[in-house]
């Protein structure tokens, strides 16, 4: 809701409270800053690190590529006297390592996803769903329903995703192509991944999770309203039909 819907609705006599959304889908987006303004639905512009590419490094987009800098390419980065600090060395610039992504749900009004935290690095994409080889209704007994023989087999399309993910079904996925066959991830691609360390939980298990990519090395993305823009381009994007998947009981994954 904008702010000129909550002030209108405050004025409705039948609406006695208005409360925010909770956890992931009313929280802070990333970067988990107090200067960060952006929302889930006017979020950006954002660059995606690509692989060789130097960024200029400033105190301002820092908070911004701060994680893939530390966390994922593993180096020491420090902000003393208002300068920043790579390794011990001052600098004002860094050269990405690796390839980053953004994935976002096809619900996005009800998807945790990249708007949360932030860019996926290629260590981290599993593969490609490629068919349900195996569903389990868990509100179901075995002899009552509980095994959806319907389901099984059922392709996973990357084009239109409607029905084909349900909580419990078993995915067959294509982990070869992206491990070894040097196969990159597409824009549209549905993709299974695991979940950047600052989604985890404190389970000890590392989680995955399944979204469509909308963002892919050296792209800039911004999201306003119902549109998606790509290197400033409007795009057309899915229908609004699945949430990402964050529950590794409901999704599992098998190697092709």
């Amino acid at each position: 809701l904008t702010q000129a819907m909550i002030d209108m609705m405050k004025k409705d006599p039948s609406i006695e409270q208005i409360v925010g959304e909770p956890g992931f889908f009313g929280g802070q987006t990333y970067p988990l800053v107090r200067s960060n303004t952006w929302t889930r639905s006017d979020y950006g512009p954002v660059w995606i690190p690509k692989k060789g590419a130097t960024l200029k490094l400033t105190l301002e987009n820092l908070p911004i590529y701060e994680r893939p800098i530390r966390n994922y390419e593993h180096n020491d980065l420090q902000v003393r006297d208002g300068k920043i600090y790579i390794n011990g060395k001052e600098t004002d610039s860094y050269t990405f390592k690796m390839d980053y992504y953004m994935m976002l749900g096809d619900n996005r009004d009800k998807s945790a996803d990249s708007r949360y935290w932030g860019f996926v690095p290629e260590d981290h994409i599993v593969g490609k769903p490629m068919f349900v080889f195996l569903s389990l209704d868990k509100d179901k007994g075995l002899f009552d329903g509980k095994i959806r023989f319907n389901r099984m087999f059922r392709s996973v399309d990357s084009g239109q995703m409607e029905n084909s993910l349900l909580p419990g079904d078993r995915l067959w996925v294509d982990k070869w192509s992206f491990r070894w066959g040097n196969r990159n991830p597409k824009y549209r691609d549905v993709l299974v991944f695991e979940l950047p360390e600052i989604a985890q939980t404190q389970s000890g298990v590392t989680e995955i999770a399944i979204a469509r990519c909308i963002g892919l090395p050296g792209d800039t993305i911004k999201s306003t309203g119902n549109k998606l823009f790509v290197n400033h381009k409007p795009v057309a994007q899915p229908p609004l039909i699945l949430e990402a998947y964050l529950s590794p009981d409901s999704l599992e994954h098998r190697v092709n």
